[in-house]
């Protein structure tokens, strides 16, 4: 490369350099790029590689001229020419170069020329701005006239820190030009850095290789044996499936860091107990599991897992020995109590191993009493002592055996059938006869009759039979205690239990008659006269009759208003025993329905049970009360009327003509219906036809077209025969409600309110008027403005 200085009177040759470019046979990383400059003016000198990069000669020696700014450095090739070039520099008829006329055009004759040293600081300046802007040519031919002077470390570390962390386009590249002009510290702790970020996703993400390696070429950087090592167990331990896999990696790290993998790993696995893994990965250490191994192996497993593995001793092909085969069958036992799958494991373990356990009376029979004291286990608990005993050959004890039968009797004496499925199970499944001394027994029996448990009595000789030992006269009593019980009754069955006759004092009888008149109890009081033949008395029987008869009637009244016909068990006393009840009871049983409603329901109920009807004069008080009633619309008056009149065996209502007239037209405005129905029933009963003066009817039409009650007109219509007049005055009364209802329906929140637009539409269809022009149109403008996705729909 022909190098050159220009000025402005001509071009001096430097010399031929060898080309130093990176892709040149002559480059050299510790070598330049050839010097190349030209003068711009006096002192200044600018590199070919940019020509508005100027370097000032007067700036880095101190001498305007330049003509000595380079003293000093003779021995760099090509300088030597330029300073004796420089030194013979004069300025007549120098042309001014743009930016440095006044330098020009200084008289030569000022200026004495002085051998100049070069100024370290700004020379430092000039490469660090340079090295920043990335022109490593210019930094490179600088270094070569100052080799002393080379850019800053701390811009350097910068540099390469932001090339080495980001590794954008042609990383490599920069950073070998950065290496070629700088010194880059090879124990700079941001390549340990980065490379660990990188191998960390070594094995976890594709072509992370590839960045690795690029890493490694071009800085030069290799990770410590322990980071490799590090990763070799990362890798080799993971759980990861495919042994081949596992080899691959181990085998792309050994090429990357020419470090191999430390045999410790391997010792590891197997001190971990990782018989599996340990085969899987054996030959990228270059082993071979053997049995000392897999026996240290099997040893740790289940000193970790608390277990061995079946698996790992079929796949492996060593079988763990003796020794460690019972801890394990040990260990199994111990976590019994909380594992139900153990004994699946015992015959596993014995399975593959040929090993049979041993097993001790002392270590089995807490778990037998674990499964039989607790019912959740059921019949898998039964099927577990079977497969328990045919493993070890060891039963339950009989004394646990008797004291899992009595707690099954304390848990079923009421339920005698599962009583005796589970002493038959527990007999069959453990080989050990039921046997429970009779003083325990006897315990059970003095607690039932202590508790009043007749139950519990009966299921114990029914299941074990064996007799309570009790004294004649209680077990007597005990008996005479249950006469009033009507379901079940136990005294059949009790006397085969003790084995005596059931009879009772009539002072005894008498005292559980007593006892069940207070309680309204009509049951029991049946249930002693089944049992002992004395009936009750039928003064007695008929006090509890009307007591009770008067108990319902108010509850009633309060608003406990049964389902079921309550009258049922009152009239089965008085039929089986022929109560008779005074008319007066009957009578006041009636009043008392009526006067404070009329609830024909339990009046029907009375009926039933007395057998007598409503008397005429309680008839027609119930017949006032309900046409005087203010409470029409909760209950249909016509129903209610008809129903008194069957009840009270015909009997018509006594009221004037005008009252029931009035009733009726009532009955066509009540709330919001027209009980049309109500008018037919009454007519039908009294015989009076309802009449209705044509005016008022017609009033009621346009209340009811006004209220939105259109079909209303149509029954009252059927009903009376009478047409709806609609003449002028009936027209303004419409026409101001529906303006009315438009209004109202502006002055809603949601304008389009269906029953106030379907009672309009009633009421012009009906009347045939129109609305109001300025009142329609004023509702079309609320609808625009508040619904303009749907106003034409609505219009």
């Amino acid at each position: 490369m022909d190098e050159t200085i220009e000025s402005g009177q001509g071009t001096l040759e430097l010399g031929s350099i060898p080309d130093q470019s990176p892709d040149s046979p002559h480059y050299s990383p510790i070598s330049t790029p050839a010097l190349s400059m030209t003068t711009r003016g006096p002192g200044v000198v600018s590199g070919r590689g940019d020509p508005h990069k100027h370097l000032h000669v007067s700036k880095i020696t101190g001498d305007p001229t330049g003509a000595q700014g380079y003293a000093g450095t003779s021995d760099v090739p090509g300088i030597r020419e330029i300073q004796e070039r420089l030194a013979g520099y004069v300025h007549d008829g120098v042309e001014p170069t743009e930016g440095h006329e006044d330098v020009a055009q200084q008289p030569r004759a000022d200026i004495e020329p002085k051998p100049g040293e070069i100024q370290r600081e700004v020379w430092q300046s000039e490469i660090d701005q340079a090295f920043q802007s990335g022109d490593y040519e210019t930094v490179g031919t600088l270094e070569r006239v100052l080799p002393e002077v080379r850019p800053t470390a701390e811009l350097v570390q910068a540099r390469v820190h932001t090339i080495v962390t980001t590794r954008k386009g042609e990383w490599g590249k920069e950073y070998l030009h950065i290496k070629s002009v700088a010194h880059i510290d090879p124990d700079d702790p941001i390549f340990a850095e980065e490379f660990g970020k990188l191998f960390a996703q070594f094995g976890k993400q594709r072509r992370i290789l590839e960045g690795l390696v690029e890493f490694k070429e071009v800085t030069g950087y290799t990770p410590p044996e322990e980071v490799v090592q590090a990763k070799y167990r990362s890798i080799i331990t993971s759980d990861h499936k495919d042994p081949l896999v596992i080899k691959d990696f181990a085998r792309e790290i050994r090429e990357l860091t020419d470090i191999a993998p430390d045999r410790v790993i391997f010792d590891e696995i197997i001190d971990s107990g990782d018989l599996s893994k340990a085969m899987d990965i054996a030959f990228i250490f270059g082993v071979k599991v053997t049995e000392e191994m897999a026996q240290k192996a099997f040893a740790a497993s289940l000193e970790r897992d608390g277990r061995l593995s079946t698996y790992t001793i079929k796949a492996s092909g060593f079988k763990p020995s003796e020794e460690t085969v019972q801890q394990a069958y040990e260990r199994i036992m111990t976590t019994a109590q909380k594992n139900s799958q153990w004994v699946r494991q015992l015959q596993e373990l014995e399975e593959v191993t040929g090993v049979k356990p041993r097993v001790t009376q002392e270590q089995v029979e807490p778990i037998y009493r674990e499964y039989l004291s607790q019912s959740g286990y059921g019949r898998e608990g039964y099927e577990l002592i079977e497969q328990i005993m045919g493993i070890t050959g060891i039963r339950p004890s009989p004394e646990l055996i008797q004291q899992v039968a009595v707690r099954a009797i304390g848990g079923n004496l009421r339920d005698p059938e599962k009583l005796q499925a589970t002493l038959t199970r527990l007999e069959s499944s453990t080989g050990i006869k039921v046997e429970i001394p009779p003083e325990q027994i006897q315990e059970v029996f003095q607690s039932a009759l202590a508790k009043k448990d007749y139950q519990a009595i009966i299921t114990i000789f029914t299941v074990l039979g064996v007799k309570p030992e009790v004294d004649p006269e209680a077990a007597r009593l005990f008996m005479v205690s249950y006469i009033d019980q009507s379901y079940d009754n136990p005294i059949e069955s009790l006397q085969d239990v003790f084995g005596i006759e059931f009879h009772a004092t009539p002072e005894e009888v008498a005292a559980k008659y007593q006892e069940n008149y207070e309680k309204l109890n009509f049951r029991g009081i049946n249930a002693i006269h089944d049992i002992t033949g004395v009936a009750p008395d039928r003064d007695r029987l008929l006090q509890v009759v009307l007591a009770y008869t008067r108990k319902m009637l108010t509850e009633r009244q309060s608003g406990n208003r049964y389902s079921y016909d309550w009258t049922t068990s009152v009239k089965l006393m008085v039929d089986k025993y022929q109560v008779v009840i005074p008319q007066e009871q009957v009578t006041a049983c009636y009043e008392r329905c009526i006067d404070r409603d009329v609830d024909t329901q339990t009046i029907a109920q009375l009926n039933s049970l007395f057998g007598t009807n409503i008397p005429p004069e309680l008839a027609q008080k119930a017949y006032q009360k309900i046409f005087r009633s203010n409470q029409l619309e909760f209950y249909s008056p016509g129903a209610t009327i008809e129903s008194v009149y069957e009840l009270s065996g015909g009997i018509k209502p006594e009221l004037p003509t005008e009252q029931v007239q009035e009733f009726y037209l009532r009955c066509l405005n009540i709330g919001l219906t027209v009980d049309t129905d109500s008018v037919k029933r009454i007519s039908a009963i009294t015989g009076i036809e309802p009449h209705f003066d044509p005016q008022t009817i017609n009033t009621l039409y346009m209340e009811l077209l006004l209220s939105g009650r259109v079909n209303n007109i149509k029954s009252v219509k059927e009903l009376t025969g009478i047409e709806f007049v609609i003449d002028d005055q009936t027209r303004h009364v419409a026409s101001q409600a529906v303006d009315q209802q438009i209004a109202k329906i502006i002055e809603k929140e949601y304008v389009w309110d269906n029953l106030d637009s379907d009672r309009i539409r009633n009421i012009l269809i009906t009347t045939g008027i129109a609305p109001n022009q300025e009142v329609l149109h004023a509702y079309y403008r609320s609808l625009l403005a508040d619904s303009p996705r749907h106003w034409s729909e609505k219009i």
